[in-house]
């Protein structure tokens, strides 16, 4: 599950299962729906071509010293 900056308050009080599978236990989405919500967005948000040639290419400082140290 990918949460907001706005997570839900009830994750204070519903343990992770209840949160992860309250989706699939109501009848609001359609299966498409449901996948969209679940998979297909995240998906097609952080997996375009572009984002991840950009992240194959990007070169974190922070793992570049500790190599350079270790």
């Amino acid at each position: 599950i990918i949460w907001g900056t706005d997570s839900p308050w009830s994750s204070t009080f519903n343990t992770y299962h209840q949160l992860a599978t309250w989706l699939e236990n109501t009848d609001i989405f359609s299966q498409a729906e449901l996948e969209d919500v679940m998979y297909n967005n995240a998906n097609r948000i952080y997996f375009k071509p572009a984002n991840v040639e950009a992240a194959a290419k990007a070169e974190d400082p922070v793992y570049k010293k500790f190599k350079e140290t270790h």
